[in-house]
């Protein structure tokens, strides 16, 4: 028999015209520095900024912590060089599996909790200061160390011994700080502070100093005033970072100062408000959820979602109860979903703006990073077998960008022939789940 030349290609749809992105969404007005005179005892942070888990990069993190302390005293250990053993944890409702078991920088476990437990790493560098002055210390102690974050450390009593260390203050602050907010899976067990309502808040731990109402207005703000329930009286924000009076508290004044002085966040508090939630890789695209809402109106808003900088619009109108339970002013009818092609193949930024209504401006939502599933087909000549003046040709292929058949066109010689790769091949959905099995292909060619 004579030798051949056999080519198979895969033939992929052509690429659709891209639509018009959205105009790029405009962020709402900044405080460049603190001034208590602006401090709201109902919104202390927004949601954007709190939930921001993509707000620092690792190295971002360790170069903030060098800023910070130059040298520490001899024989002193620093937060920007300190390093302790990790052990990986599972999975639950509020965070996502840490991956540890070796010495890692604190830098490494500040930005790895916040990418797990969906808390802005900001957010976890003004805890370590406000509890224990961690980031600024030149000579910190063991005890700062073991009760970094101050979780499980309440005022009146002693810590539990079960949060001691830093890795399990940092990762159990974070992990906390995402239960206050009741998320699927757990129970509704915190809402005393619960957003869209007025409490009693006291001004310290000694009842007789008073409490004074508090309208909360949303959900960071609420997680808090769990972590630590007290606002500040007139002394306190008259103090600076001062001492006020013996009826004073200062954690939550010291958060909204830390914060603003340390990473000037966005303060507009009629910008709509809302939570990047998911982001899942599909064939060739993601699926981006969520909610959003604006403070001004209990409508529908438009939200705008970006991949790499090219953008889809949807509107946020799926029935969300947990949304209505926590803002019943706004309602409920403030969730989306929708599926936004992949731009490129790699690592892909997903970002999330709620576009405003009235008063404010647009808003940043959050932002997340994720794998895209795309590529060029790829697939497998298993067999070719040669009759009677014809060739039969067996294998699979499949295209990253769809869980579609693909079109295949296979050349024997100078005979081309065009077939589609559609055959149920279980061992091919086996390797590659999210495709499915209908990519087998056998073609006679004459």
């Amino acid at each position: 028999m004579a030798t051949v030349l056999l080519v198979i290609g895969i033939l992929t749809p052509a690429a659709a015209d891209a639509a018009a992105a959205p105009a790029a969404a405009e962020v709402g007005t900044t405080v460049k520095m603190a001034d208590l005179a602006q401090f709201r005892p109902g919104n202390i942070i927004s949601d954007a900024d709190f939930y921001n888990s993509s707000s620092m990069s690792e190295a971002e993190i360790q170069a903030f912590l060098e800023s910070k302390v130059a040298s520490c005293r001899s024989g002193y250990t620093c937060l920007k060089d300190y390093t302790i053993t990790t052990r990986s944890i599972a999975a639950d409702p509020m965070c996502a599996a840490y991956s540890g078991g070796g010495v890692e920088r604190a830098s490494t476990i500040i930005y790895k909790v916040a990418r797990a437990c969906g808390i802005n790493p900001q957010v976890l560098l003004v805890m370590l200061q406000k509890e224990q002055g961690l980031v600024t210390t030149t000579a910190p102690s063991a005890w700062n160390y073991r009760a970094a974050m101050g979780q499980g450390c309440p005022d009146t009593a002693a810590c539990d011994e079960y949060y001691t260390g830093f890795f399990n203050q940092v990762y159990g602050g974070a992990r906390q700080m995402k239960r206050y907010s009741n998320p699927p899976g757990t129970s509704n067990y915190f809402t005393w502070y619960a957003p869209g309502k007025t409490w009693n808040i006291q001004y310290s731990p000694t009842a007789s100093c008073g409490s004074a109402p508090v309208y909360i207005e949303n959900q960071a703000t609420a997680n808090l005033y769990y972590y630590t329930p007290y606002q500040p009286n007139a002394a306190s924000l008259a103090a600076g970072y001062g001492e006020g009076d013996s009826c004073s508290s200062y954690g939550n004044r010291n958060f909204y100062q830390y914060f603003r002085d340390w990473f000037a966040p966005r303060w507009d508090p009629n910008a709509p408000i809302g939570n990047l939630e998911s982001v899942q890789s599909i064939p060739g695209a993601f699926v981006v959820s969520g909610w959003a809402a604006d403070p001004n109106t209990s409508d529908s808003i438009a939200v705008h979602v970006y991949v790499d900088g090219v953008g889809v619009a949807v509107t946020a109108d799926l029935e969300r109860a947990d949304v209505g339970a926590a803002y019943p002013a706004l309602g409920a009818r403030h969730g989306f979903s929708v599926t936004v092609p992949v731009a490129a193949d790699g690592t892909s930024t997903i970002c999330m703006y709620g576009i405003n209504v009235g008063a404010g401006g647009n808003s940043q939502i959050g932002c997340k990073q994720a794998s895209s599933m795309t590529g060029s087909p790829i697939g497998v000549v298993e067999a070719t077998t040669g009759g009677d003046g014809s060739v039969t040709v067996s294998g699979w292929a499949l295209d990253p960008d769809t869980t579609a058949p693909v079109t295949l066109q296979i050349t024997v010689g100078t005979t081309t022939t065009t077939t589609t790769a559609d055959r149920q091949r279980t061992d091919v959905a086996g390797a590659f789940p999210a495709y499915g099995s209908a990519h087998g292909f056998g073609q006679t060619i004459a």
